[in-house]
């Protein structure tokens, strides 16, 4: 500041309130006794000790008495006084997108669960969509890691295999062919572990760019151009009034013990919801005192024995949901043999 006070001289026709609310204007973050601190220090006249200085900054915060608040900075009383039991506490940092559930109508759809472009199952994909073409559904959800994002992984990850410009230009073409194959239909692709593995690699390897939207997976496999929608953030859909669709990786953890995902899903979720991440096709149902909750897991359509774990209980599979006013139905189909089960 370009003042006497500033430059150590007596504050001439200045209060020492004046000298408090310009300090909580320059600094209106810092805590009290830090302002007083430097306050004490390029105006030394002002006040008659650090104490003094503190609890004078204090007052004009509204945390130690009734006074009428310091208007102009963020610690703004703006609900109340002490004396009706507010506490000013600090502003909290805000996330920029709020977590939610996400609400989607439809009357029937075909969630497809971990493809793993570019290792996918070019066989199980092929019987899927076949036989959603013939219900002819109106929303197509792909429902977690639709991509698998070797390249930038931070597992040990083979370096013949890294080849991001592949595997994102393998995953747009495969949202072109489905875009064909179901021209009028709602298609929704919901970020799964796998997804979230770019956003994570940005931020670890170029924090400085990380925040640019060209990084983002909505631009780097062109949704918009497709008309396909994303949803981020571990924010389950809501297909209809009570079925909740998750990818799987949203509580953390192993939900396949007890006994398996579906059974996981529905001590964690305490909901009727459907999940796929751990390639099994599963379904657990628990009676009620007034209805009764079911929960599945689907299997998945990406190749059954990767270098990572050629040996697993994975099984190939899909869904379909179809939504009745307040019911429903989950046709959770496995592929065996190259047929529909």
């Amino acid at each position: 500041m370009k003042n006497s006070a500033r430059r150590g001289k007596p504050a001439a026709n200045r209060t020492t309130g004046d000298l408090v609310c310009e300090y909580l204007t320059q600094y209106p973050h810092q805590p009290s006794r830090t302002i007083a601190r430097l306050l004490m220090k390029e105006v030394p006249n002002a006040f008659s000790c650090l104490e003094s200085c503190r609890r004078s900054i204090t007052k004009y915060r509204g945390i130690t008495s009734t006074r009428r608040p310091f208007a102009q900075g963020v610690h703004h009383r703006a609900h109340g006084h002490q004396s009706d039991g507010y506490i000013p506490l600090p502003p909290p940092l805000v996330e920029d997108e709020p977590w939610s559930i996400v609400p989607v109508e439809f009357k029937r759809g075909l969630l497809l669960f971990d493809i793993h472009i570019p290792y996918h199952d070019e066989s199980a994909c092929q019987i899927a969509l076949r036989h959603g073409r013939r219900l002819n559904p109106d929303c197509i959800v792909l429902a977690g890691d639709l991509m698998d994002f070797h390249a930038i992984s931070s597992w040990e990850r083979d370096p013949r295999r890294r080849d991001l410009v592949t595997e994102l230009q393998t995953g747009e073409r495969f949202i072109e062919v489905l875009r064909a194959t179901f021209p009028k239909a709602r298609i929704i692709m919901q970020e799964g572990n796998h997804e979230e593995r770019l956003w994570r690699y940005a931020w670890r390897n170029i924090p400085e760019l990380a925040g640019l939207p060209e990084l983002s997976l909505a631009e780097v496999l062109h949704l918009k151009d497709y008309g396909v929608e994303l949803v981020e953030g571990k924010k389950p859909i809501k297909a209809g009034p009570h079925l909740h669709i998750l990818h799987g990786h949203e509580f953390g953890g192993f939900m396949t013990n007890p006994v398996n995902p579906a059974r996981g899903l529905f001590l964690r979720g305490n909901t009727n919801a459907v999940c796929g991440h751990f390639h099994q096709t599963s379904e657990h149902t628990g009676p009620g005192l007034a209805h009764t909750t079911g929960c599945w897991s689907s299997g998945a359509l990406c190749d059954m024995h990767p270098r990572y774990r050629p040996i697993n209980k994975w099984n190939q599979g899909f869904m379909v949901l179809e939504l009745h006013r307040s019911q429903w139905s989950v046709r959770n189909h496995k592929i065996i043999g190259g047929e529909v089960v």
